[in-house]
């Protein structure tokens, strides 16, 4: 719904900041991506996962080797009801209109959850799904035709990815994820009220071998949110985050549309990138 707009003013070599995600069909990410070639203007995406310092650590943990090689990944959001859960008085009627319960407005559970975990497995394994086999329902909207639950398997060359966009979960019961099992161990990231990281080593134990509280990045000082991270690009005009940059948020793009046409044929889809 965006994409006019950022292509107007990234052609003017305006610099643009979007909320994730990028886009939802490869063609509007073309589209955009053209436009700032042409202007000059960059466009970044902001991800508010981006900036928990347990997501970051998380990463970190992977890239240190302590969970050998990462073969799967499972993404969940906290727990919601939706998007007016937190006490608005907004009827069912009212909520019929908004467009977070049309799909042809871009609303539902997958575009709006599910894209955190396509950008959390390609943050975490630094290669991307090579196809994806998606489920939804819509349990507690009927007043909607988007869905409120959607679940997507990624098959990648050697691990999978399993994620879960719903706004029909009153209590998880768990923490927030995401859980990555590898060859050496697992690992339990929860970036909810408190920020904590569960390394687990010893072979089927149910005690954490480490847990990790305080995670702050000192190579990320002075890029610790949204704000920070742009005026960094701007006064330095050094890349920003991977999780921020364009390519990255294209592939994201990629992902969604493979998994929502998935959803309609009932069939595993091939992802296309380009």
């Amino acid at each position: 719904m965006h994409t006019s707009l950022v292509c107007a003013l990234v052609e003017k070599g305006i610099h643009v900041l979007v909320d994730k995600p990028l886009a939802y069909k490869l063609e509007d990410a073309r589209k955009m991506k053209e436009a700032s070639e042409r202007g000059g203007g960059v466009i970044i995406t902001n991800w508010p996962i981006a900036w928990k310092p347990s997501v970051r650590f998380g990463e970190e943990v992977i890239r240190s080797g302590a969970l050998g090689e990462v073969l799967r990944i499972h993404f969940h959001n906290p727990d919601s009801l939706g998007p007016f859960c937190h006490g608005e008085n907004v009827s069912e009627e009212q909520q019929a209109g908004e467009w977070w319960f049309q799909k042809e407005c871009g609303g539902g559970s997958l575009i709006d959850y599910c894209c955190y975990g396509c950008s959390l497995l390609l943050e975490y394994l630094h290669k991307r799904p090579e196809q994806v086999v998606a489920v939804t329902k819509n349990f507690l909207h009927p007043f909607g035709d988007a869905e409120d639950y959607a679940g997507l398997l990624l098959n990648f060359d050697r691990a999978v990815g399993l994620l879960e966009g719903t706004w029909s979960t009153y209590a998880s019961g768990s923490p927030t994820g995401p859980v990555v099992w590898g060859t050496k161990g697992a690992m339990v990231v929860d970036y909810g009220k408190e920020s904590r990281v569960d390394l687990y080593q010893e072979q089927f134990s149910k005690t954490p071998s480490h847990s990790y509280t305080q995670m702050e990045n000192q190579n990320l000082d002075g890029r610790q949110s949204i704000e920070e991270e742009v005026l960094h690009f701007l006064d330095t005009g050094k890349n920003l985050l991977p999780m921020l940059e364009f390519r990255r948020n294209m592939e994201v793009a990629a992902i969604l549309e493979a998994a929502i046409h998935s959803a309609k044929s009932q069939k595993m889809e091939t992802i296309l990138y380009e």
